[in-house]
């Protein structure tokens, strides 16, 4: 799942400096924000020539065609004929470049991946109960909501599998946290807005969180937060007051 949702937003790297790479100003953009680098620990948005930005985007065109083209090799010979362990130190390196998207940051050692996190990767897919995760139907990786995951700068979840709202935690203790949950909800709440528009997006009707390094998840009905005398209110307030405040906030900084 890490692999596949880090391919999918590297992805749009690549069309960022495809789209580039005829004109390129001494600082790179994304999304109409300066890119800054991030080198050694330190973060800054540098102003070089076009030449060295060519370069450098080409590399990271590299790193992204490598990794799609070991998933069509591993989608054809299966595990038989790729490494797990390959496929990992990809996904690692896409993770890396998945801070372009998110945070308008490229980190320089971004082809640089380690063996034992590689390692570590392949163990939390083993270790993975993947017929509970993945049942028959529609996967979702890494799904957006269209227009409201853009309202509230790219909000994107981790998994939905048929009706099911996934949270994919890697953490040391499988608790739930209140804003875990609080998480979930605000996806819910995009998700039915989304909806709305867009009839084949799936209807969620449970939600849940999956402890990776427990192999352990627990799942509820959406119908504890539908039943809830407030839940209309609170929806109402989040596309009425507080997404518009959030985004007039974000212009003001932004001006």
């Amino acid at each position: 799942v890490g692999a596949a949702r880090s391919q999918a937003d590297a992805a749009m790297v690549g069309r960022t400096s495809n789209a580039a790479r005829r004109r390129l100003p001494r600082h790179a953009a994304v999304y109409g924000e300066p890119l800054s680098v991030l080198e050694d620990g330190i973060e800054y948005t540098p102003r070089w020539r076009r030449r060295r930005w060519q370069t450098l985007l080409q590399r990271v065109d590299t790193t992204i065609d490598e990794a799609k083209t070991a998933v069509r090799n591993y989608k054809k010979a299966g595990v038989d004929g790729v490494s797990l362990h390959a496929l990992a130190l990809h996904a690692i390196r896409l993770a890396r470049l998945d801070y372009v998207h998110r945070a308008e940051v490229l980190d320089l050692a971004f082809a640089e991946a380690e063996d034992d996190l590689a390692d570590e990767l392949v163990d939390l897919l083993r270790a993975a109960p993947i017929a509970e995760l993945h049942p028959k139907g529609v996967l979702y990786l890494n799904p957006t909501f269209g227009e409201e995951s853009y309202a509230v700068r790219g909000a994107d979840a981790d998994l939905i599998a048929g009706d099911l709202l996934l949270e994919i935690k890697t953490v040391v203790s499988p608790r739930v946290e209140a804003r875990h949950l609080d998480q979930l909800l605000g996806y819910f709440f995009l998700a039915r807005r989304f909806r709305e528009r867009n009839r084949r997006f799936p209807v969620v009707r449970r939600f849940g969180i999956y402890y990776s390094r427990h192999a352990w998840f627990e799942v509820h009905s959406v119908d504890c937060w539908l039943d809830h005398p407030e839940f209309e209110t609170t929806q109402a307030w989040l596309f009425d007051t507080y997404i518009p405040a959030f985004n007039e906030r974000n212009h003001a900084e932004e001006a």
